[in-house]
């Protein structure tokens, strides 16, 4: 098939117009004009921007009936199956496309993405390299490049292009009065460091601060409201503000959280963990709670199965609901003996009906600040089972046992094909899905792990469970 030789920037004009539009209006269009392949395309885009691939597949359809030609169609097409997790038909639509001599960056680079839903990762790498050698000057391709090297444990190279995030998905922070540090000896000085993206981004980078701060420099942490309180029990930390606060003082330079694993030139064998437990918990939340715990005979068991539902964008709902496990799969898990079961999760209320479950009223991480008591909770747990969520690196870097639940494709930080993790060695095994989207896979494997665990009684996770 010969394809029209067309940019597909015309995709991204696309995109913008229909924004401008509203459903009802690019239906309308399409009913007026029903032989003009453009509303076709921009009615498919509308839908594929809300995260609708199955109306867009339907529009684009419509397109390819009037034009069977159009690559920014065909294109579209193999996003609407990359959106809908069929990533095998994704690289069928983009393989495509290239065999037809279309070089174009944007096509390499979503057809890393299909290699990497199927865990075919050195043909991920190769699409990635050659999407940035057709676009340099594309951050997207640089972003989407440094994750992939992240997740190979390539940090070197991998933290070095994720700097790039402050040209795709990220506001770069600015103090117009105050440098940027970029390394140099700050022994006796002030560093301002900012924290960025979510919770658990913060209690994974957050064992950077204590380095700083044994080699001379004072830390100013400025954070999430939430992770604010847990920040002020660190000792390594001299002021604490949070994002809303605007920072008056005076410092020497600053740096962005994720950033200075990049300044450090951290590599896959020096992640810093010998300082682990490197966040500290509430005394008076300590006493209290293990007073309300210490006459439970089980073992113990924290857990979250929910990942974070307060995302903006239904695309990151979406990331949310892969996350998260259904709980009807769980309820074998939750029903085994002599157990005892917290719920860690800020919404309880899906585990009303099951006696095994504790959980926890309205003043939870309310009266005393957020993580504050699920802080002091954790450490009174034999266990802690947890998607990958915030939880996840509260209880990795408390050092308490913990397992856990990663999705067929992971997050970079938790690499490929290990079940331990070098950011929290001994005290965390990763159990992973063996399909893509299928939480069914890890029920079974979860199961005899608990069992293994309890049996053995040991502080450490021993990573030669299978």
């Amino acid at each position: 098939m010969r394809f029209k030789i067309l940019s597909l920037f015309f995709l991204f004009f696309s995109l913008l117009s229909s924004t401008n539009q509203t459903l009802l209006e690019l239906q309308s269009n399409c009913q007026e004009r029903p032989n003009n392949v453009e509303s076709w395309i921009q009615l498919g885009t509308f839908f594929l921007k809300n995260n609708d691939p199955v109306n867009a597949f339907d529009a684009y359809k419509k397109a390819l009936e009037l034009d069977e030609s159009n690559i920014n169609t065909w294109f579209n097409i193999g996003n609407c199956y990359s959106m809908n997790d069929e990533p095998e038909k994704a690289e069928e639509i983009y393989t495509l496309i290239i065999n037809a001599n279309q070089h174009q960056s944007s096509v390499w680079h979503n057809l890393g993405y299909a290699y990497k839903k199927q865990k075919k990762l050195a043909q991920a790498l190769y699409a990635f390299e050659i999407a940035l050698r057709y676009g340099l000057e594309e951050a997207g391709n640089h972003l989407s490049y440094a994750l992939m090297q992240l997740a190979l444990g390539n940090y070197e190279i991998g933290f070095h292009e994720y700097e790039w995030r402050w040209v795709t998905a990220l506001n770069r922070i600015h103090f117009d009065k105050i440098p940027l540090w970029h390394g140099e000896n700050l022994q006796g000085k002030r560093l301002l460091v900012i924290a960025e993206q979510g919770f658990g981004d913060s209690f994974q980078f957050m064992r950077y601060l204590k380095i700083l701060y044994e080699e001379g420099i004072t830390i100013i942490f400025q954070c999430q409201k939430a992770v604010a309180p847990l920040a002020k029990l660190c000792p390594y930390i001299q002021q604490v503000l949070t994002k809303d606060e605007i920072f008056s003082g005076n410092a020497d330079a600053h740096i962005c959280l994720m950033s200075i694993p990049y300044i450090l030139k951290t590599d896959i064998e020096t992640i810093p963990h010998t300082m682990i437990p490197y966040l500290f918990t509430n005394p008076e939340r300590d006493s209290y709670w293990s007073n309300q715990i210490k006459n439970d005979k089980n073992f113990k068991i924290g857990f979250c199965f929910q990942a974070n539902d307060l995302f903006a964008t239904a695309q990151f709902q979406t990331t949310k609901t892969k996350k998260s496990i259904p709980i009807e799969l769980l309820e074998e898990i939750i029903s085994m003996k002599n157990c005892s079961w917290f719920c860690l999760e800020k919404n309880s209320s899906s585990f009303d009906n099951f006696p095994s479950v504790n959980v926890f009223d309205s003043s939870f991480d309310n009266d005393y600040g957020s993580f504050i008591d699920s802080a002091s909770v954790i450490k009174c747990l034999d266990l802690v089972i947890t998607v990958d969520t915030a939880i996840a690196h509260l209880a990795g870097a408390l050092g308490v046992p913990t397992i856990v639940l990663v999705t067929f494709v992971p997050d970079w930080r938790w690499l490929y094909d290990r079940n331990d993790s070098p950011w929290y060695p001994k005290t965390t095994y990763l159990l992973r899905q063996t399909a893509l989207n299928n939480w069914s896979t890890i029920v079974a494997p979860l199961k005899n792990l608990i069992k293994k665990i309890i049996t053995s009684k040991e502080g450490d996770l021993d990573v030669s469970y299978d």
